[in-house]
Order: C-alpha cells, then structure tokens, then sequence
C-alpha cells in the first residue's frame, strides 16, 4: 500500500472453519474494525478494516483459501482389482497458537505433532519475552488429533477461558499413581523415625520447613522403596535429574512434580505419556478446541485450528 501511516507489516488475516480473523501485528497506527481499535477480532464479509489512513472493504469469499495446503489426490482402490477412484486428501489437521496479548502480540505459532513447550527458556518450543511467565511454564501435546494443555508447574499458573489449570492438594495417606507406580504419601515428625520405620536404607534428606512428608512405593517395579519430600519442588521421573528417581518404564522421564510449601502438598503433571491420578481421579491436562484462550503471565493466547476435510470425487 502506498501509505506511509501503514506499517511494513501492519496486519494479517486469517481463515478457519469458514470464519476470518484480523490481527494487528504491533503496528504503529493501529488496526480499526467497524471504527473500533483492535488486535484480534472476527470479521464478516462487508466490514470495513482501516490500516493508518487506508480503509479497506472486506469481501471473505474464498479469498484466503491458498494460505492453507492444498488437498492430495490420492488413488483408492474400488470394486476390482485394478479399479480405482481418486479422493480429495487433505494435509492432516493444522492449529496455532496466536498471540493476543502481551510482548509479541500478532504473532503465530504452528503447533507441532508431540510435545510443544512455552515458557521464557529459549529453546525448540515457544519462546516468549514476558518476565511473569516461568522458564518452563506449559506444555500442549498434540497426539492423535488432540491437543492436551498441561500446567508444568508454573509460578504464576495457566488458565483457559478464565478457570485455572494445574496442581491438585495432596495430603496424608494420598495415593499417587504414575505409569504402573503407585505411592502412598506419608506424613511423620522426623526423617529418622521414618527411616527406622520403613528400614528402606534410602538416604533420607532434612526438610527445611516444619513439615515433614515421605513417598512410599506400595506397587510397580521399585515397590518397598520409601524417599523423603524436600520443601520446594520434588521431581518424579526415570531422568537421572529426578529427586524422586524411579525405574518403572511407564513412567516419564521427568513425569510429575509434588511441591511442598508452607506445610501444604500440590502434584502437577509434567504432559507425561501414561498421564496421573490422585486417589484413582486423573489430573493434568486439559483438551483445547478452536477458539480457546489460554493465558498465563502477562500473555494470552487463542487457539486456532483448521480441521482436516475428505471429499470424494
């Protein structure tokens, strides 16, 4: 466009599900839809977008549709050997996360098969500017279709649509199960009493606090093992890293977190494959659907997905 209120890359619009977005890309005059500032709105055939001092009519038909992989043509066998018909195959079903709010507002991010990481650690997954978030804040697990959000026991917590994910309270006597692991929480006055109790021959660590907590094995390969709960964060996994170190092949390499602060108990999932349960209630993740807002530290996002079609021909 040749004006010079409009920035090099001012806005962009998106498709899915028949429905268009507009997002503004952190532009320096701003994007107005229906003479209202935006940064992420719904538009219809008809509306008018102003960029700077450009007024643009919207018309949706069928305008963007190259922005998405064309479908595969491939040859199904039919009737007798040697008949064939050809069907229109998609690419597999595609989803984003698009920035809405916060430090890279307007920008995307194409969700991957497996594990997509978000946090402020740079890295393989999203990376995001934005000091309220932790290092390693969340996951979303894209298998067979399916989006899984996990809370990877962030400081500030993940929300989606406003109700807030992660930790769920543990107490005395909780039974945990990881993979094929069960393990009984117990709550004793020392680490020594404990230690003579259980004769495990496990190394038990002081708890710097007041509470004292202790994890017993009760089923799976490295049943009878009993490991003390250190104040702060105590990682479960097969990972050599873990402090709460198991052998179980079911169980992920970092696999759950149990934090213990202020004499209090919380489990998170760490978006480990067999999943977790507290007292036989699975905890963790939480499916995402197109449209959902996810938010956490000063950023939000929404998720943007195009479901795959199969039309025969």
């Amino acid at each position: 466009m040749d004006d010079p209120t409009v920035s090099r890359h001012h806005a962009r619009i998106t498709v899915q599900d028949g429905k268009y977005q507009v997002q503004d890309l952190s532009s320096t005059s701003g994007t107005r839809v229906g003479g209202k500032d935006v940064t992420f709105a719904q538009i219809a055939s008809g509306d008018t977008i102003k960029l700077g001092n450009t007024e643009i009519g919207f018309n949706g038909a069928g305008k963007y549709q190259e922005k998405f992989p064309a479908r595969e043509e491939v040859k199904a066998p039919v009737g007798n050997p040697g008949d064939t018909r050809v069907i229109n195959k998609p690419a597999a079903a595609m989803a984003w996360l698009a920035m809405t709010s916060g430090s890279d507002t307007g920008s995307t991010y194409k969700l991957r098969e497996g594990a997509n990481h978000i946090g402020r650690e740079p890295g393989d997954g999203l990376s995001v500017d934005d000091q309220y978030m932790s290092r390693k804040h969340a996951v979303i697990r894209v298998e067979n279709g399916a989006m899984i959000l996990y809370d990877l026991g962030s400081t500030g917590g993940t929300r989606m649509n406003g109700k807030e994910l992660g930790a769920r309270t543990i107490s005395a006597n909780s039974v945990i199960r990881v993979g094929e692991t069960e393990l009984r929480v117990i709550e004793v006055d020392n680490p020594k009493q404990f230690a003579q109790a259980t004769m495990s021959g496990n190394t038990m660590k002081d708890v710097r606090g007041g509470h004292v907590a202790a994890l017993m094995v009760t089923s799976g390969v490295d049943a009878g093992k009993s490991l003390m709960l250190t104040e702060g964060d105590n990682t479960i996994g097969r990972g050599p890293s873990c402090s709460v170190g198991l052998s179980d092949d079911s169980v992920s390499r970092e696999h759950a977190v149990i934090r213990c602060r202020d004499g209090k108990l919380s489990v998170f999932d760490l978006g480990s494959t067999a999943g977790t349960s507290i007292d036989g209630q699975n905890i963790g993740g939480i499916r995402l659907n197109n449209g959902d807002v996810i938010s956490m530290g000063r950023s939000e996002f929404t998720v943007m997905v195009r479901a795959p079609q199969v039309i025969e021909v």
